[in-house]
């Protein structure tokens, strides 16, 4: 799937209707499950809980990300080899 006008702007869409705090131009390094909520740890050293992930980049940009989490082994298979 594509995006008209880029995939960033599903993350402008979320964060416009979002109570809480939004932080963008974090480099995502790791997401790990934690039993009902998700770790999701950063380049800079922070790491953020969160009940609800999305993640909405490309599959070229996940590869880099290290999941630990519950995934089909389908989807593990598309992210490694498709572009």
């Amino acid at each position: 799937f594509t995006v008209a006008g880029g995939s960033g702007r599903i993350v402008e869409g979320l964060a416009a209707r979002l109570n809480g705090p939004v932080h963008l131009r974090h480099v995502l390094t790791s997401v790990a499950e934690r039993g009902p909520t998700y770790r999701l740890g950063f380049a800079n050293g922070t790491s953020v809980e969160a009940e609800y992930v999305i993640l909405a980049m490309p599959f070229a940009v996940l590869r880099r990300v290290t999941l630990d989490v519950r995934l089909p082994g389908r989807l593990r298979r598309m992210i490694a080899e498709l572009d």
